[in-house]
């Protein structure tokens, strides 16, 4: 690849990792294991380059999407595009309610081994790999309260008296 060539571009709106950013924005490993980025449905790159790569790994039915993205992180050209390109819509809220996002244990497992795999591309550190899989497990633990929570309050909503 030529110097400074966009081979991978996604868009995030807004961009949040651990501030805002605004504009074209290159992702480094670390901020992917942060936060999962960009919107599926915005994703572009260069056809060559995915082949090269070998593209979405079949298998996963979890975090596949994001785990074929960060291989572009080898290019060093994941780059994110701060605007709203693509707008989902699909008549409920869209993380959780039903679907894959649904299945939290595996959203979570899928989560970590991307985290794994960003080690063992030498992307990070194993000491940074260990905190992440200690806050995997925090945000993992917090969706699974906010789940009961939201059961109990609808069973509660929906009590007769």
């Amino acid at each position: 690849m030529g110097g400074g060539e966009i081979v991978f571009l996604g868009a995030a709106y807004p961009l949040r990792i651990i501030w805002i950013h605004q504009g074209l924005y290159k992702v480094n490993a670390k901020e992917l294991c942060i936060r999962n980025f960009p919107q599926t449905s915005s994703v572009v790159f260069k056809k060559d380059v995915g082949v090269s790569l070998g593209l979405f790994d079949e298998t996963r039915g979890y975090g596949e999407d994001i785990q074929f993205y960060q291989k572009f992180l080898k290019f060093d050209s994941y780059y994110v595009l701060a605007e709203k390109l693509t707008e989902v819509e699909i008549g409920k809220q869209y993380f959780g309610e039903t679907g894959l996002t649904n299945n939290l244990l595996m959203m979570h497992r899928g989560r970590n081994e991307n985290t794994k795999q960003l080690y063992r591309m030498g992307l990070i550190s194993y000491p940074f790999l260990i905190v992440m899989l200690g806050m995997n497990q925090i945000k993992y633990i917090r969706r699974c309260m906010i789940r009961v929570r939201d059961w109990f309050f609808i069973k509660m909503k929906n009590r007769r008296y």
